[in-house]
C-alpha cells in the first residue's frame, strides 16, 4: 500500500503500487545507500528513524531516532548492528529546490508514507535506482517463502523426548 500522509488524512496513491520494497541497501551499504547521484531529483537524504527487530528470545524491537543516524553530530558514523532485521526506516529527503523537503517512511514490503504529501512517482523512481525495491520475480519468490515460513509448523529440535510415542513402529533384533 503506497500512501501519502497529509493534514486531510491518508490518501492512497498508486504510481508504484506494484513495487516490493526492501531496506537491504541500508544494511549492506550503510550511508552510501543514500548517496545522491548528479541525475537524482533530490539534493540529499538522511536516515532519521530506524526500527529494528531482533530474532531473539525476547523478540526485541528497537527504534533509533536522530537528525542523521549515519552521521550523528560529534560521534563516529552510525552503523546498523549485525543481526538486526530492519522493519521500517524514515528518510528525510531534501529537494534540489531548497524550499522543498519531506520525510518518507518505508515499511517493507509494500508501504510508503510521506509527510507532507509529495510526488511518489519521483520517490519510487529514486527507490528503484538505489535498489530499495526487489525485481518482480524475486519479490514473488520472497512473498511465497515468507508465507510458507509463516504457516509451516515449528520444528521440534530440542531432542527431549516429549514427542508422542511411535506405537506404529516396531523393531526386531535378530541374532547374527
Amino acid at each position: 500500500m503506497i500512501a501519502h500522509d497529509s493534514d486531510q488524512g491518508t490518501n492512497p496513491a498508486y504510481p508504484c503500487a506494484n513495487l516490493t520494497l526492501t531496506l537491504d541497501p541500508l544494511h549492506n551499504q550503510g550511508s552510501d545507500a543514500l548517496a545522491m547521484l548528479p541525475a537524482d531529483p533530490f539534493a540529499a537524504a538522511k536516515l532519521c528513524e530506524l526500527e529494528m527487530y531482533w530474532d531473539n528470545s525476547l523478540s526485541q524491537v528497537t527504534t533509533k531516532q536522530a537528525n542523521d543516524l549515519f552521521h550523528p553530530h560529534g560521534m563516529p558514523p552510525g552503523r546498523i548492528p549485525k543481526g538486526a532485521n530492519l522493519t521500517s526506516a524514515s528518510i528525510h529527503f531534501q529537494s534540489k529546490d531548497v524550499a522543498q523537503s519531506f520525510i518518507a517512511k518505508i515499511r517493507p514490503p509494500h508501504t510508503i508514507s510521506t509527510r507532507p504529501a509529495t510526488d511518489t512517482k519521483t520517490l519510487c523512481r529514486w527507490l528503484q535506482n538505489h535498489h530499495f525495491t526487489l525485481p518482480p520475480a524475486l519479490a514473488a519468490l520472497f512473498i511465497a517463502l515468507a508465507t510458507a515460513a509463516a504457516i509451516s509448523p515449528w520444528p521440534d529440535t530440542d531432542d527431549d523426548d516429549d514427542d508422542p510415542p511411535d506405537d506404529h513402529r516396531h523393531s526386531q533384533f535378530l541374532p547374527c
